[in-house]
Protein backbone atom coordinates (compact mmCIF):
# COMPACT_ATOMS: atom_id res chain seq x y z
CA UNK A 1 0.00 0.00 0.00
CA UNK A 2 1.27 3.58 -0.65
CA UNK A 3 3.04 5.16 2.25
CA UNK A 4 2.03 8.71 2.97
CA UNK A 5 5.15 9.82 4.35
CA UNK A 6 6.71 9.20 0.56
CA UNK A 7 3.82 11.19 -0.84
CA UNK A 8 3.10 14.38 1.65
CA UNK A 9 7.05 14.90 0.79
CA UNK A 10 6.95 15.60 -2.74
CA UNK A 11 3.70 17.74 -1.95
CA UNK A 12 5.79 19.85 0.53
CA UNK A 13 8.77 20.54 -2.14
CA UNK A 14 5.73 21.58 -4.00
CA UNK A 15 4.43 24.14 -1.61
CA UNK A 16 7.57 25.68 -0.59
CA UNK A 17 8.36 23.78 3.04
CA UNK A 18 11.63 22.91 2.17
CA UNK A 19 13.03 26.46 2.73
CA UNK A 20 14.14 28.10 5.56
CA UNK A 21 10.57 30.42 5.45
CA UNK A 22 8.54 26.64 5.49
CA UNK A 23 6.96 28.46 2.27
CA UNK A 24 5.60 31.14 3.88
CA UNK A 25 4.16 34.03 2.09
CA UNK A 26 1.70 36.57 2.58
CA UNK A 27 0.56 37.80 -0.97
CA UNK A 28 -1.99 40.23 -1.02
CA UNK A 29 -3.10 39.41 -4.35
CA UNK A 30 -3.93 35.63 -3.02
CA UNK A 31 -7.25 35.17 -1.82
CA UNK A 32 -6.28 32.89 0.30
CA UNK A 33 -3.95 35.07 2.16
CA UNK A 34 -1.44 34.63 4.51
CA UNK A 35 -0.07 31.01 3.72
CA UNK A 36 2.77 28.45 5.03
CA UNK A 37 3.90 25.47 3.60
CA UNK A 38 0.32 25.37 0.86
CA UNK A 39 -2.19 26.19 3.71
CA UNK A 40 -3.84 29.34 3.70
CA UNK A 41 -4.87 30.84 6.59
CA UNK A 42 -8.23 32.60 5.03
CA UNK A 43 -9.39 29.19 4.12
CA UNK A 44 -8.47 27.26 7.33
CA UNK A 45 -8.20 30.07 9.75
CA UNK A 46 -9.09 27.76 13.09
CA UNK A 47 -5.87 25.19 12.04
CA UNK A 48 -3.29 25.05 14.97
CA UNK A 49 -0.22 26.21 13.01
CA UNK A 50 -1.24 29.82 12.71
CA UNK A 51 -0.99 30.20 16.49
CA UNK A 52 2.64 29.08 15.51
CA UNK A 53 2.36 31.30 13.07
CA UNK A 54 1.63 34.29 15.04
CA UNK A 55 3.77 33.08 17.69
CA UNK A 56 7.18 32.78 15.52
CA UNK A 57 6.31 36.68 14.17
CA UNK A 58 6.69 37.84 17.40
CA UNK A 59 10.26 36.96 17.79
CA UNK A 60 13.48 37.94 15.48
CA UNK A 61 14.00 36.90 12.07
CA UNK A 62 10.74 36.32 10.86
CA UNK A 63 9.87 34.22 8.78
CA UNK A 64 12.88 32.02 8.76
CA UNK A 65 12.63 31.39 12.60
CA UNK A 66 10.08 28.80 11.72
CA UNK A 67 11.81 26.07 10.72
CA UNK A 68 13.45 26.38 13.73
CA UNK A 69 9.88 26.08 15.86
CA UNK A 70 9.29 21.80 17.20
CA UNK A 71 7.23 19.97 15.94
CA UNK A 72 5.74 22.30 13.02
CA UNK A 73 6.44 20.12 9.98
CA UNK A 74 4.80 17.47 11.81
CA UNK A 75 1.53 19.67 12.24
CA UNK A 76 1.79 20.53 8.81
CA UNK A 77 1.90 16.74 7.94
CA UNK A 78 -0.97 16.28 10.20
CA UNK A 79 -2.72 18.99 8.45
CA UNK A 80 -2.42 17.11 4.67
CA UNK A 81 -2.83 13.80 5.90
CA UNK A 82 -6.15 14.61 7.74
CA UNK A 83 -7.70 17.11 4.88
CA UNK A 84 -6.29 15.71 1.92
CA UNK A 85 -4.82 11.64 2.31
CA UNK A 86 -7.93 10.42 4.35
CA UNK A 87 -10.59 11.78 2.10
CA UNK A 88 -8.70 9.87 -1.38
CA UNK A 89 -8.23 6.85 0.92
CA UNK A 90 -4.23 7.32 0.45
CA UNK A 91 -3.96 4.08 2.47
CA UNK A 92 -5.77 1.82 0.52
CA UNK A 93 -4.17 2.49 -2.79
CA UNK A 94 -1.50 0.30 -3.89
CA UNK A 95 0.32 2.33 -6.29
CA UNK A 96 2.92 5.13 -4.71
CA UNK A 97 2.64 6.96 -8.13
CA UNK A 98 -0.77 6.57 -8.35
CA UNK A 99 -1.02 7.64 -4.69
CA UNK A 100 1.63 10.55 -5.09
CA UNK A 101 -0.09 11.68 -8.04
CA UNK A 102 -3.84 11.92 -6.47
CA UNK A 103 -2.91 13.32 -3.33
CA UNK A 104 -1.09 16.61 -5.11
CA UNK A 105 -3.66 16.57 -7.40
CA UNK A 106 -6.11 16.94 -4.23
CA UNK A 107 -4.16 19.62 -2.87
CA UNK A 108 -3.73 21.85 -5.60
CA UNK A 109 -7.82 21.49 -6.60
CA UNK A 110 -9.35 19.97 -4.15
CA UNK A 111 -9.87 16.56 -3.20
CA UNK A 112 -13.63 16.32 -4.58
CA UNK A 113 -11.86 17.49 -8.06
CA UNK A 114 -9.03 15.29 -7.88
CA UNK A 115 -11.57 11.97 -7.20
CA UNK A 116 -13.76 13.15 -10.22
CA UNK A 117 -10.39 13.55 -12.27
CA UNK A 118 -9.37 9.60 -11.55
CA UNK A 119 -13.03 8.32 -12.15
CA UNK A 120 -13.20 9.46 -15.55
CA UNK A 121 -9.10 8.27 -16.17
CA UNK A 122 -10.86 5.09 -14.94
CA UNK A 123 -14.07 4.55 -16.46
CA UNK A 124 -15.96 4.86 -13.19
CA UNK A 125 -19.38 7.29 -12.26
CA UNK A 126 -17.80 10.74 -11.71
CA UNK A 127 -19.29 12.02 -8.62
CA UNK A 128 -16.35 13.20 -6.54
CA UNK A 129 -16.12 10.67 -3.67
CA UNK A 130 -13.81 7.77 -3.21
CA UNK A 131 -15.76 4.58 -3.93
CA UNK A 132 -14.75 1.10 -2.95
CA UNK A 133 -14.99 0.63 -6.86
CA UNK A 134 -12.69 3.27 -7.55
CA UNK A 135 -9.49 1.84 -4.81
CA UNK A 136 -10.19 -1.56 -7.13
CA UNK A 137 -9.83 0.24 -10.60
CA UNK A 138 -7.00 2.20 -9.54
CA UNK A 139 -5.15 -1.29 -7.72
CA UNK A 140 -5.54 -3.13 -10.69
CA UNK A 141 -3.93 -0.43 -12.90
Amino acid sequence: MANFDIAISDTLIHEGANDSKMGYVNDPKDRGGETIAGIARNFHPNDGIWKLVDYAKKAPNFPNNLRSIPNILDMIKSFYRVNYWNKILGDDIKSQDIANMLLDKAVLEGYSAAIKRAQGIVGVAQNGIMTQELINKLNSL
